[in-house]
C-alpha cells in the first residue's frame, strides 16, 4: 500500500498487552521462496490486518495501525482481510482449547448469518460493506484506507456514499461493481487467507507471516517491524522498548524503563530464585494450573515450581496455613518481592503468611472448595457495560439461543456506587423481565448509532422508571451490598469483572471466558449429545 493512502491520519492507539517480541531472529535474506514462506513480499514484511466491517474492535484496530502503516509506506505489504465464509461451506475448526495470552477486545465469528452468497457475525449489512471496501482496495488503492477510517466514524449511517467522496472515490462504479458477481469474486478471494489461516477473531494482526498475541498498538507493530528489518522505515525513530516484554536477552530478565518514549532502555539483570508451590487436585480435569505457570516461568525466570496435592498430608497443611479456598492455588515464597519485576506485580498479588498468592482474577479457571456441584448451569457475574461484557453476554446468549436452552444462564450484576443502583433495582423490581433488558441494552450498546440504548429497553420492556429511581435513591446501597456478598459466596469479587460460574462451583476469569462453550461441554457432556441432537434435528 503506497503512503499516499493514509495521508494525514493519526489515530488514537488501542489500548492492549504489547505482543511477545523475540529477540532479532529475522533479516530480509534468503531465497524468494524463503522470504515468502517468511511472511515477506519481496524485500519487504507482510502485515496483514483481520477485520469485520462493522465490529468495534476491528475498527479501533484500523484506526490504531494506520499511523505505522503511514510512517512505513512502501516499506511494508500491507494487507487487509475480512472474516467471513461462503454459504455451504464450513469454516475451519478452531482447534484445541486455546487460553488467550492477554484480554484483547475482538469479535469472534462463532455465530455467522446472512441470507446471500457469504455469512458474516454482523449479517447481510457488514457483508455488503466488506464488498464495497475489496472493490476499493482494487479500484482506489492510494484511498480506499482513507475511506475505512471515515466509514468507520459514520457507520451508523447507511450512507456509505458521502464518505467515499469525501476522501475522493466515486462511489458510482463501486457500487456497480460490488452489487455484481466481480464484487462477490473479488470477496472471495479476500476472504480466503483468513479461512485458511482459522482466523475467527476481529481484529487478528500476522506480522511476517507469524500471529501477534495480545493486543493491536501502533508501537508494538513498529517495533516488530524493526526487529525483522532495522533499515525499513522511520526504525531509527521508534523507542527500544515498550513493555518488559521487549527486553528479552537469554538468561537474563529485562525491564523496560521510560516504555514507549524516545528515551526508552532495557535493564538487565540475573533471575532472582524463588519457589512457587502450585496446589491441585488432581481429580480436578478443568484445574489446569499450566497457563499460570508458564506465565510465570517467562516473566519470572529464576522461579522453582513444587507440586502439591489437595488430599496429600502437606497439601492440607498448606491449605489450611494459606485460608485456600480454590485451586488451583498459587503460593509464592518471601524471595519474590526481591525480583526485578516485583514492582510490576505487586498490585496483583497479597502478602499472607510470609508468602504471596496471587488475586484470583489472574487464574484463568478454578474451582471453589466447599460449593455444592449445579450441573448444567451457569451464573454471568458482571458490573457495568464494559466491551469485554458486552462481548461475552453476546456470544453466550447466541450459543443459547442456537441450541434453544436460554435457561441455563443467569445474570447476576454486581457493583458499587450510584451508576449501579438502577440495574440492580430493575432486576429486583422486575426478576422477570431483567434478562430480557440486559440483553437488550447489551446489544443497543453494541451497535453504533441507537442513542440511548437504556431508555429504548426500559420502554420495550415495560419497565417504569420512575419506580426504579425511587427504587435506586432508597434501596440501591443495600442492594449493591447484598450483590457483593452473593457473588462473595461464588468465589467473585469486582475485581473479576466479567466472570461465568459453571455448574455452580468452576470460576472462569475473563482470559478463558471466550472458551466458555467447551469448558462447559466438557464439564457436561451430557449437554454437548443433547445439543448437537437438537441441532441435527433442526436441519431436517
Amino acid at each position: 500500500m503506497n503512503a499516499s493512502a493514509l495521508r494525514g491520519i493519526c489515530g488514537p492507539v488501542l489500548v492492549g498487552l504489547l505482543p511477545w517480541l523475540p529477540g532479532p531472529v529475522a533479516s530480509v535474506s534468503g531465497s524468494e521462496a524463503e522470504r515468502a514462506r517468511a511472511g515477506y513480499a519481496g524485500s519487504r514484511i507482510k502485515v496483514e490486518l483481520f477485520v469485520m466491517p462493522h465490529c468495534p474492535y476491528g475498527m479501533r484496530a484500523e484506526a490504531a495501525l494506520a499511523p505505522t502503516v503511514k510512517a512505513f509506506g512502501d516499506g511494508i505489504d500491507f494487507r487487509l482481510h475480512f472474516i467471513a465464509q461462503e454459504a455451504g461451506k464450513e469454516a475451519v475448526p478452531a482447534g484445541p482449547l486455546r487460553p488467550l495470552r492477554s484480554q484483547s477486545e475482538s469479535c469472534e465469528s462463532s455465530a455467522v448469518s446472512g441470507t446471500g452468497r457469504f455469512l458474516s457475525l454482523h449479517g447481510d449489512a457488514e457483508v455488503e460493506e466488506g464488498i464495497r471496501q475489496v472493490v476499493m482496495m482494487h479500484r482506489y488503492p492510494d484511498r480506499f484506507y482513507d475511506y475505512i477510517l471515515d466509514r468507520n466514524e459514520n457507520m451508523e449511517s447507511p450512507d456509505w456514499q458521502a464518505s467515499a467522496r469525501r476522501v475522493g472515490i466515486n462511489p458510482e462504479p463501486v457500487a456497480e461493481i460490488a452489487s455484481g458477481v466481480g464484487g462477490e469474486a473479488l470477496f472471495g478471494e479476500n476472504i480466503r487467507r483468513a479461512n485458511q489461516l482459522g482466523v475467527g477473531a476481529s481484529p487478528t494482526l500476522y506480522v511476517a507471516g507469524v500471529e501477534v498475541k495480545g493486543g493491536v498498538e501502533t508501537q508494538g507493530l513498529a517495533r516488530r517491524i524493526c526487529w525483522l528489518d532495522s533499515l525499513a522505515g522511520p526504525c531509527a525513530s521508534v523507542p527500544v522498548c515498550g513493555t518488559d516484554r521487549d527486553c528479552v536477552s537469554e538468561g537474563r530478565v529485562g525491564v523496560c524503563a521510560d516504555a514507549g518514549k524516545p528515551s526508552a532502555s532495557c535493564r538487565f539483570s540475573d533471575p532472582v530464585v524463588f519457589t512457587m508451590t502450585v496446589l491441585n487436585d488432581t481429580d480436578c480435569d478443568l484445574c489446569d494450573p499450566s497457563l499460570f505457570v508458564r506465565s510465570t516461568r517467562e516473566l519470572f525466570p529464576g522461579v522453582r515450581v513444587q507440586k502439591l496435592n489437595l488430599h496429600s498430608r502437606r497439601g492440607r497443611r498448606f491449605a489450611d496455613r494459606f485460608q485456600v479456598d480454590r485451586v488451583p492455588a498459587f503460593i509464592l515464597d518471601v524471595n519474590f518481592a526481591k525480583t526485578a519485576r516485583f514492582q510490576r506485580f505487586a498490585k496483583a498479588v497479597y502478602p499472607i503468611r510470609g508468602s504471596y498468592m496471587p488475586k484470583p482474577v489472574l487464574v484463568p479457571v478454578s474451582r471453589v472448595m466447599g460449593r455444592r456441584a449445579d450441573p448444567g448451569r451457569m451464573d454471568f457475574y458482571f458490573a457495568g457495560s464494559s466491551p469485554a461484557t458486552i462481548r461475552i453476554a453476546g456470544n453466550l446468549q447466541t450459543w443459547l439461543d442456537a441450541v434453544d436452552a436460554p435457561e441455563r444462564l443467569r445474570l447476576h450484576p454486581m457493583g458499587q456506587g450510584e451508576k449501579a443502583f438502577p440495574n440492580l433495582c430493575i432486576r429486583h423490581v422486575y426478576p422477570e423481565r431483567y434478562r430480557a433488558y440486559a440483553m437488550c441494552v447489551f446489544r443497543g450498546i453494541s451497535k453504533r448509532g441507537v442513542p440511548d440504548p437504556y431508555a429504548v429497553c426500559l420502554k420495550q420492556q415495560e419497565i417504569d422508571a420512575e419506580r426504579i429511581g425511587r427504587c435506586a435513591e432508597a434501596d440501591g446501597a443495600a442492594l449493591a451490598a447484598r450483590s457483593r456478598v452473593s457473588a462473595g459466596k461464588a468465589g467473585i469479587d469486582l475485581s473479576m469483572n466479567p466472570s461465568l460460574v459453571l455448574n455452580g462451583r468452576f470460576v472462569v476469569t475473563s482470559r478463558m471466558l471466550p472458551q466458555a462453550r467447551e469448558l462447559f461441554y466438557r464439564l457436561n457432556p451430557e449437554l454437548l449429545d443433547r445439543d448437537k441432537a437438537y441441532m441435527e434435528n433442526r436441519k431436517k
